[in-house]
């Protein structure tokens, strides 16, 4: 018992430290809204829906697991990306819930696409009241399971907050992709308290890909890249820095990642991503339908400790159909649209 309650109290602590950090995805860019809004409709194909869910610290009995689903579309008549996004946080006995609606404008610039785009909605943080344990359900033993206890809710268990975030993606013809976003533009006060205010900090994220072809692979007659990464994401003091490197063919990624500290001193996670390409459509290169389903999993290299914390874990998918053959990433910006600039193909599906 004694060994419950000082894992609990471990998790209790963790969750306090991180209640002002939103979660990084280890697989960000098979979330790329939940990274940037400016991300919306910059699909290959003009539908698109990513989620991506993680199971932080898989042998820690406080469960902080989070998800965000989010889907978007290309319009292609006015060159713009709508999409819907929520996002769910359970750390511990604190939850949260947001739902949050993109936009995005996407400019031709010859042998560059820029897109320029925003965020804006509501989420709800809560106390949930069935994962503490009070003075008088515990007894020289330990927790008395079933006892219920007489201490009565704090009626400001409850917020629903709106939030705000903008960003912007560059992309060159060649491949080189450059994002950056800004979360929680207008620091949402998330104190339960009247008495106290506790804003959630800004969250800067800095993202960029860049493919290069290294080979052929003959069995698949199609290019094998190596797809070097990096995500940079600060939020009051925490400070991250995840770089990678995948190699890619059409079917399968395979990648290796480190996450640190900016000072380098302070080594966060190792990680592996395994994913899998377009096996939808194997033999078919005209469908309208792309899949392609992801697995991560970090090291724990922190102070947590690997044995203590047993590492984390992800699962991630998107799903891509093409409503308008007009709305291929190939066949943006050109001379049918209301913009005759040129436009790059889009090179998402290599960077993302």
């Amino acid at each position: 018992m004694k060994k419950i309650i000082a894992v609990c109290l471990v998790a209790t602590l963790a969750v306090l430290k991180l209640q002002a950090q939103d979660p990084m995805y280890t697989q960000g860019f098979m979330a790329p809204v939940y990274l940037n809004p400016a991300a919306t409709g910059m699909a290959d194909y003009d539908f698109r829906v990513s989620a991506v869910y993680r199971r932080q610290w898989l042998v820690v009995p406080s469960g902080m697991q989070y998800f965000s689903v989010a889907a978007d579309k290309y319009i292609f008549e006015h060159n713009i990306g709508v999409g819907l996004m929520v996002n769910n946080e359970q750390e511990g006995y604190i939850k949260k819930l947001g739902l949050h609606g993109t936009f995005a404008k996407i400019l031709c610039l010859g042998s560059h696409r820029l897109s320029l785009g925003i965020q804006g909605g509501l989420f709800n943080r809560q106390v949930d009241y069935g994962k503490l344990w009070f003075a008088d359900q515990i007894n020289n033993e330990g927790i008395v399971i079933g006892l219920p206890s007489q201490v009565t809710p704090n009626v400001n268990n409850k917020k629903c907050l709106p939030d705000f975030a903008a960003g912007a993606m560059w992309i060159h013809n060649k491949g080189l992709m450059i994002g950056g976003s800004v979360h929680h533009l207008n620091q949402p006060d998330e104190s339960f308290s009247n008495a106290e205010e506790s804003k959630l900090p800004r969250r800067l994220t800095l993202t960029t890909r860049f493919p290069l072809v290294i080979g052929e692979n003959k069995l698949w007659d199609d290019d094998v890249f190596l797809v070097p990464g990096a995500i940079y994401s600060a939020q009051r003091n925490n400070k991250f820095l995840s770089m990678g490197l995948e190699i890619k063919t059409h079917y399968i990624n395979l990648g290796l990642w480190y996450r640190n500290n900016t000072d380098f001193r302070r080594s966060d996670a190792f990680s592996i991503t395994i994913t899998l390409d377009n096996f939808l459509n194997r033999h078919n290169y005209d469908s309208r339908d792309k899949l392609r389903a992801g697995f991560a999993y970090d090291a724990t290299t922190n102070g947590a400790g690997f044995t203590r914390t047993g590492g984390s874990s992800e699962g991630a998918f998107t799903w891509e159909h093409l409503y308008n053959e007009d709305a291929t990433s190939d066949n943006r910006c050109n001379s049918s649209s209301r913009n005759p600039t040129p436009c790059p193909p889009n090179l998402f599906r290599r960077v993302f």
